[in-house]
């Protein structure tokens, strides 16, 4: 019956009409959910509805993963240095990604996955401070061949990308998202080019926003924390998984610890327990099972405890992370 309603609805009602139709139901759908979360917020408070709806979440965002998804991290320190940054830009020296591991890794994933991943996100640090990054993006394409691969910028040194940079972003066929920040950028600009060359171009975060509502997830330099806790109620679990010198991790903060402990003197510990190595006999199957479990690192993250700060260049002081 319903099938016969929808037929004849489809029939009588031109196409403008019902897309129109859809739009406008969509909008109210999304007017009633904002009212709903609006009210909550007033009776709630932001930090419990946040904890609330990612206790909620867990079994699905937890879930094993059918695909792998992963991130490639071209170059570890950054042009921006924001304040509070997980993956610890402002303290990391100079340091790129190398090509032959680049490629060793991503040929070892490739045997792993049948060269099928659900996406790759290349990003730092600032990628594009990498010298030699479209040697990467050729390294990642001829690995996985179908996927999508985008990269993760701040987008300060876009515009200076020679010619090069953006046609092997469309022989590639590499996306671009720009993370916004409150800094001056000529986005008109950046989309001008991004569309004379057929690239697509997404922009992440609103600049306001960002300034007034930065996220800060403090760590707990004892590791009192309960490491399954931490791990259900973590938005990165799961999710920004991080391909590092042969090794996955399970988020940004584990992978790239080692500058913050090399920096403030400290010792959070990373244990063989805290990564995947691709290159061991491990099945695809075993790997994606891993990377939806707690690890002993998750007890060093008070992910209950995240704030929301003003954005600011990081002045390198410990008080930024914990």
């Amino acid at each position: 019956m319903l099938k016969t309603i929808k037929s004849f609805y489809r029939r009588i009602v031109p196409k403008k009409i019902r897309n129109f139709l859809w739009n406008i139901k969509r909008i109210i759908k999304w007017i009633i959910n904002k009212s709903i979360e609006t009210i909550i917020l007033i009776i709630i408070p932001k930090k419990s509805y946040r904890l609330f709806l990612l206790k909620k979440s867990a079994k699905k965002r937890l879930a094993k993963r059918s695909l792998l998804r992963f991130d490639i991290h071209l170059a570890d320190h950054c042009n921006l240095k924001c304040k509070s940054c997980l993956h610890f830009s402002p303290l990391a020296p100079e340091v790129f990604q190398d090509i032959t591991v680049l490629e060793r890794d991503c040929k070892r994933l490739a045997e792993l996955t049948g060269g099928r991943v659900e996406d790759i996100c290349v990003l730092g640090g600032e990628p594009l401070l990498h010298p030699r990054i479209t040697d990467c993006l050729d390294i990642a394409r001829k690995y996985f061949p179908e996927d999508r691969i985008y990269i993760v910028t701040n987008g300060i040194l876009l515009l200076k990308q020679p010619e090069e940079f953006w046609q092997n972003c469309v022989k590639n066929n590499i996306g671009i998202d720009i993370s916004l920040y409150p800094i001056h950028l000529d986005l008109e600009k950046i989309k001008q080019t991004a569309m004379r060359h057929d690239i697509k171009i997404a922009f992440r975060g609103r600049p306001k926003v960002q300034r007034r509502g930065w996220s800060r997830q403090t760590l707990d330099l004892e590791g009192k924390q309960n490491a399954e806790e931490s791990h259900r109620i973590c938005e990165l679990a799961n999710f920004c998984i991080q391909l590092v010198d042969g090794k996955l991790y399970q988020c940004e903060t584990a992978a790239f610890v080692k500058y913050f402990n090399k920096y403030f003197h400290k010792n959070l510990e990373i244990t063989e327990k805290d990564y995947v190595g691709i290159h061991q006999e491990k099945s695809l199957d075993e790997i994606l099972e891993f990377l939806c479990k707690p690890t002993p690192f998750c007890r060093y993250c008070n992910t209950a405890e995240v704030d929301c700060v003003e954005w600011e260049h990081s002045k390198e002081e410990i008080s930024e992370w914990v």
